[in-house]
C-alpha cells in the first residue's frame, strides 16, 4: 500500500530528483516497494521524458504529493548516459577482464542480484543504441535505469564507486559494440575426440584408451615475417584518437593475434608509451609508473587467447578496400607502387630502396610518382612506406678511411682495380619497408576484404590503374549502381566516370519505374514544374513532360498514359547483356512496385464499394450528380482566356506593342511564369549585354509556350557554361520553336 504520510525517504528521492535534474539528467517515478510486483515499472508516462526534463514542481508532485516509492533515470541522449546493467557475475568478470580501462567510472550496485551498473557518458559524436544479450543488457534510448536511493524488496541501490562517469570515445562505443555482437564462447574450438581401444598382445584383460582430440582447423592470414616496428605505427596512429592506455591494449592485442611474444610487444611499445604525452596533460605520473603501467597493460592483453586473422588469399594484391581508400584520398601514386610490387613478387615485410623500385618498377611507374610514393603520409602524418629504423647514416671521411685501413686485403696490385672492385662512394641507400595489408587497413580505418587481381598493363598510368579498378567490380558483380557512388569510389568526377565506360568497355542501360496513369492518379502529376529525370510515355512510346495537363489531353484522346521515373542505371562487362529476369530497361524491383500498387488499389476499390453499399449514401454515380471525374478535371484544367498551357504547337503569334509589355500581363501564371524567366536570366548574368528587361521577358511568355519557357529554365538552372544567358534563351527558344 501507499504511505500516507510524506518520510523522510521520499523527501530524499526528490531532493536527489532534483540534483539529477541540475545534472541534466531526465527522471522519471517507478513504483518500488508501493507497488512490491510491479516494483521496476514506470509508475507515469514516461516516454515523454525521453524528449525533455521534467521541471522541479512536477518532481514534488510526484514523490511529495503522490509519494511514489522509487526513482529512475531515462538514459540515451536526453540525458548523455549509457549504462551497462548486468544481470550474469560470469559476464560481469569477462568484461572486466577484457576493458579494464572502462571500469573507472561511476558504478552503483542493484537491489536484487548484487551486481554492478556502469554509468557512462556520451558525446554527440557516439551513438549507441539500446541493446541486450545473454546477461546483460547496454541501456541507451528507449531505456531507464533504476537509481539510488531507490529500496526494493527492503535492499537499496547504494553508490559502489563515485566520481564522474567515463566518457565513451568513439572506438570505446565500436568495442562495446563488438562485444555486444560477438558469440559467448568465441575462444572455444570444436573438439572432435576419437577414442581408440588398445589391446595388450599377452592376453591381459587390461587395455589402454587413448583419446585423441581433433581440434578444428582454422585458416590464418599472416604475412611471412610480421616485424614488431608494425607496432609503433599502429601506435602513434591510434594514440592520438583513443587516448594512449586504450591505443597501447588495441596494438598489444593486434601483436597477440599475430603470433608476435609478450616480450617482443613489449619491447617495441613500453618506452614509446612511457614517452608519449598524455591527452589529459596529467604530469604527475612518473617515468618508471607509466612503463610499470604498460607492461601491465600488455600482460592484460596477452592473458586472453589470440583471435583467428582472416583468411590467407592466392596471390597478395592490395585489398578492394585499401585501394578505394587511398584513390579517394588522392594516393593513386602509392596504390601503383604496392600493386605494382606485389605483381613483381614482392611481399608485405620484404626490405626495398627507392633503386630497387625504380629498377623493377621501370616501364611501369614513373620515377615522380615512384618519388611521390615514398614520401606520401596519410591524414595523421603517418608515412605508408616506413623507414627502417635505425637508418643507415652517411660515413665520415675518418671512418671511411679507418674502414679502409681495416680491411684484411694482403694482395699488392701495382694497376689500378677494374670496375667491379672499385669502391661505390655516395650516401648508403636508406631502406624501406613494404606495409602488412592488416596494418594498412588499420591505419586507413577500412576492413580487411578481397582483391580483385590486376595485371601489369593497368599499373602503367593513373588512368588505366583507376579504370581497371573500376572494371573489376563491374565484371564481378553486374548490377544496378549510381554514378556518382561508381565515381567517389575511385576519386574522379562524374563525366571522368562516364570516360571510363568507354574504355573499360562497360555497358549500361536506363532503368525505369513505370506506374500507368489514369483518371483516378492523374492528380499526382504535378501542374508545373516537371521533376528531373522523369516523363510521361504515351501510345508508340512517345515522351512527354509529367505534367498534369499533358496526362490530361493524352487520356482524352484515349491513349495509354505511363508514368516514368529512372532509377540507378544497370551496368555489365562486354557485349552480352547478363541474364536477368527483368525487360530490357525494366528496373528489377518493377514486379514488387506493381505487387504493391495492385494491392493498393485493390484496397481502395473496395473501400469505395463498401461505402457505396450504404443505404444512407448516395451513390456518387447517380443520375442527380450527372458529373462524371474525367469532365470534373477537365473542367478544372479548361484553360482561360489568354493562358498559355498547350499541348500542341501555338497559334501564330502577333506582335504587340512595345508599351504593351510595360504593363503586368492579364492572366497572373502567365505574368509569374515571366517574373521567373526574367529573374532566372539576371541571377545569371556576368554582364549588362547578358541580361533581358521584364518587358521583353514578358514578349517571350506571350510569343512561346510554357513547355519551352519551362525547359529553357531548367537548362538554366542546370547547365554551368552559358556565359550570355538573354541570348542563349533567344536563340534556343526561336530555333526549338520552329523545329
Amino acid at each position: 500500500m501507499r504511505v500516507t504520510d510524506t518520510s523522510a525517504y521520499q523527501k530524499s528521492l526528490a531532493n536527489i530528483a532534483k540534483l539529477y535534474v541540475g545534472l541534466q539528467r531526465a527522471v522519471t517515478p517507478i513504483h518500488g516497494d508501493c507497488h512490491p510486483e510491479r516494483a521496476k515499472v514506470a509508475a507515469t508516462n514516461w516516454k515523454i521524458f525521453q524528449k525533455r526534463i521534467p521541471p522541479a514542481q512536477l518532481i514534488d508532485y510526484w514523490f511529495l504529493k503522490e509519494k511514489h516509492g522509487g526513482l529512475a533515470i531515462v538514459t540515451g541522449r536526453i540525458s548523455n548516459l549509457v549504462v551497462l546493467d548486468f544481470d550474469c557475475a560470469s559476464r560481469e568478470q569477462e568484461f572486466k577482464d577484457q576493458f579494464p580501462h572502462l571500469l573507472n567510472t561511476r558504478i552503483i550496485q542493484s537491489a536484487g542480484r548484487g551486481l554492478s551498473h556502469y554509468y557512462y557518458s556520451i558525446s554527440s559524436e557516439v551513438n549507441l543504441p539500446t541493446l541486450h544479450m545473454d546477461g546483460a543488457d547496454l541501456l541507451s534510448d528507449g531505456a531507464y535505469v533504476i537509481a539510488p536511493p531507490t529500496i526494493i524488496n527492503g535492499n537499496a541501490y547504494e553508490v559502489v564507486q563515485g566520481g564522474r562517469e567515463y566518457q565513451l570515445t568513439p572506438y570505446d562505443a565500436k568495442s562495446l559494440l563488438r562485444f555486444f555482437r560477438q558469440c559467448n564462447d568465441r575462444y572455444t574450438l570444436k573438439v572432435e575426440s576419437s577414442v581408440t581401444v588398445v589391446t595388450p598382445s599377452d592376453g591381459n584383460k587390461i587395455c589402454n584408451i587413448e583419446i585423441t582430440s581433433t581440434p578444428k582447423e582454422k585458416t590464418e592470414h599472416r604475412s611471412e615475417y610480421f616485424p614488431p616496428e608494425n607496432l609503433v605505427s599502429l601506435y602513434q596512429h591510434y594514440a592520438p584518437q583513443m587516448g594512449r592506455n586504450n591505443a597501447l591494449f588495441k596494438v598489444a592485442c593486434y601483436g597477440r593475434d599475430h603470433k608476435l611474444s609478450q616480450l617482443d610487444v613489449s619491447n617495441a611499445l613500453k618506452i614509446l608509451h612511457a614517452n608519449q604525452i598524455s591527452s589529459s596533460n596529467n604530469t604527475s605520473e612518473s617515468y618508471q609508473s607509466r612503463l610499470n603501467e604498460a607492461e601491465k597493460t600488455i600482460a592484460s592483453a596477452f592473458s586472453h587467447p589470440p583471435k583467428p586473422l582472416p583468411p590467407q588469399r592466392e596471390g597478395t594484391q592490395l585489398t578492394n578496400s585499401i585501394r578505394e581508400a587511398l584513390l579517394k584520398q588522392g594516393l593513386t601514386c602509392v596504390a601503383r607502387v604496392l600493386d605494382g610490387l606485389f605483381i613483381n613478387g614482392f611481399k608485405p615485410g620484404d626490405i626495398v630502396t627507392k633503386k630497387i623500385v625504380e629498377q623493377t618498377l621501370k616501364g611501369d611507374v614513373g620515377r615522380y610518382s615512384i618519388l611521390n610514393a615514398f614520401s606520401a603520409v596519410l591524414h595523421n602524418d603517418q608515412k605508408i612506406l616506413e623507414q627502417v629504423d635505425p637508418s643507415p647514416r652517411t660515413p665520415t671521411y675518418t671512418s671511411v678511411a679507418i674502414d679502409r685501413l681495416r680491411e684484411p686485403n694482403k694482395k699488392c696490385f701495382l694497376f689500378s682495380p677494374s670496375k667491379p672492385d672499385k669502391i661505390s662512394a655516395g650516401r648508403i641507400p636508406t631502406q624501406f619497408r613494404i606495409p602488412d595489408l592488416n596494418v594498412l587497413s588499420h591505419l586507413l580505418d577500412v576492413p580487411f576484404t578481397r582483391s580483385d587481381m590486376l595485371e601489369e598493363a593497368d599499373i602503367k598510368q593513373a588512368k588505366t590503374y583507376r579504370q581497371a579498378v573500376h572494371r573489376e567490380l563491374i565484371k564481378r558483380r553486374p548490377g544496378m549502381y549510381f554514378r556518382q557512388w561508381l565515381a567517389s569510389r575511385i576519386g574522379v568526377s562524374e563525366r571522368t566516370s562516364q570516360r571510363y565506360d568507354i574504355g573499360a568497355d562497360i555497358q549500361k542501360q536506363a532503368m525505369y519505374i513505370r506506374e500507368p496513369i489514369t483518371w483516378d492518379t492523374v492528380d499526382k502529376l504535378p501542374l508545373e514544374d516537371p521533376i528531373e529525370g522523369r516523363f510521361l510515355e504515351g501510345t508508340g512510346g512517345k515522351r512527354y513532360p509529367p505534367l498534369r495537363q499533358i496526362a490530361t489531353q493524352l487520356l482524352t484522346k484515349k491513349q495509354s498514359v505511363t508514368y516514368c521515373y529512372q532509377d540507378a542505371n544497370y551496368y555489365w562487362y562486354g557485349e552480352n547483356l547478363p541474364i536477368i529476369a527483368v525487360r530490357y530497361g525494366e528496373n528489377p524491383k518493377q514486379p514488387e512496385y506493381d505487387e504493391c500498387l495492385e494491392r493498393m488499389k485493390a484496397n481502395i476499390k473496395g473501400y469505395w464499394a463498401d461505402f457505396k453499399a450504404k443505404k444512407h449514401v448516395k451513390n456518387i454515380t447517380s443520375a442527380g450528380q450527372g458529373i462524371t471525374r474525367q469532365q470534373t478535371i477537365i473542367q478544372h484544367l479548361e484553360p482561360k482566356q489568354g493562358n498559355i498551357y498547350q499541348l500542341d504547337k501555338p497559334e501564330p503569334y502577333k506582335s504587340k506593342s512595345k508599351r504593351f509589355y510595360k504593363k503586368s500581363l492579364q492572366d497572373n501564371r502567365a505574368e509569374s511564369l515571366a517574373q521567373r524567366l526574367y529573374q532566372a536570366i539576371w541571377d545569371r548574368a556576368t554582364s549588362e549585354k547578358s541580361r533581358i528587361s521584364l518587358a521583353n521577358a514578358r514578349r517571350l511568355i506571350d510569343q512561346y509556350s510554357e513547355r519551352l519557357i519551362q525547359r529553357v529554365l531548367g537548362l538554366l538552372k542546370h547547365r554551368q557554361n552559358i556565359s550570355n544567358p538573354a541570348g542563349f534563351v533567344i536563340v534556343w527558344l526561336r530555333s526549338t520553336a520552329n523545329a
